[in-house]
């Protein structure tokens, strides 16, 4: 494989932490590649610099203009939704890649990524792995009314940006918007745009779980990618005795150090913590 590998994200100020959590753990489990990250969200000049201090010389790193102007004309000015939709016109904007790896910034990526990088997806637009709320209603509905076989989850996305390029354009997505009801929005144009050309990606590689999943601790540690839906694990409402969240835990505490991670991920006061704090510390390690 190449020794370079192209990975992007889609970052606003909210998910900043979230975002440098999941670069460690990229970086720290991929020690034999160098990476251009590319950041296409919209984020303050103080949380870029954070960004630029936090990966300094370990990888190149690209701030990515996206002119979004074209979605916000198609949506009320109040949906946020337009900036999921930023990594949808990544193969576009980045006209020099020709392959590109898009993670969420709610995931920790747990093992060497070589193997998803040289996926081989055919004549498929992209790859992807099958949403797990594939059976939620509102998905069998849009699955069922849109004729589509399955459904796709956006928080990993390999793309062939070349072949993309070569048969797509813009104006595909703006289409779907206006003529589409889309409860899951960017997601639901990533099924619709993208069809029956989307590779089905080994799910290890984007491993989803809600707060209320269980899992214990040896069924985490065995994927290459876990991906956090719903409240996050750097959120207050997470359950702190969750294996989950002490595995998302190992690597935020040696992102920022133990009590830095405290102060930079949770909002509300740690008195809340304090009866439960050293058993969970205790647990972090073991």
């Amino acid at each position: 494989m190449s020794d370079c590998i192209n990975v992007a994200f889609n970052c606003s100020d909210a998910f900043v932490n979230g975002l440098l959590t999941t670069i460690y753990s990229l970086l720290i489990n991929n020690k034999n590649y160098f990476f251009n990250i590319f950041s296409a969200g919209p984020l303050s000049e103080e949380n870029k610099n954070k960004i630029k201090k936090f990966v300094g010389k370990k990888a190149n790193l690209y701030f990515v203009e996206v002119d979004d102007t074209i979605f916000r004309s198609s949506l009320d000015e109040q949906n946020y939704f337009y900036i999921g939709l930023r990594r949808l016109l990544l193969p576009f904007i980045l006209k020099d890649v020709d392959k590109l790896l898009y993670l969420d910034s709610d995931l920790i990526v747990n093992k060497d990524i070589s193997m998803l990088w040289d996926a081989d997806i055919g004549d498929c637009y992209i790859g992807s792995i099958l949403d797990i709320s594939s059976n939620n209603k509102i998905v069998e509905k849009f699955v069922r009314e849109n004729n589509l076989d399955e459904y796709f989850n956006s928080g990993v996305i390999l793309f062939d940006c070349k072949h993309i390029r070569k048969d797509l354009n813009v104006s595909g997505i703006t289409d779907i918007i206006k003529s589409h009801e889309l409860p899951y929005f960017d997601q639901d144009i990533l099924n619709l745009l993208y069809r029956d050309r989307i590779f089905k990606i080994n799910p290890t590689y984007n491993f989803q779980t809600f707060p209320d999943s269980l899992y214990k601790k040896r069924q985490l540690k065995h994927q290459s990618i876990v991906h956090y839906l719903g409240t996050k694990p750097w959120n207050l409402g997470y359950p702190i005795t969750d294996p989950k969240f002490r595995f998302f835990w190992k690597y935020g505490i040696k992102t920022f150090g133990l009590f830095s991670f405290f102060k930079l991920t949770f909002t509300k006061p740690i008195v809340l913590f304090k009866i439960k704090f050293k058993r969970t510390i205790s647990k972090i390690f073991h």
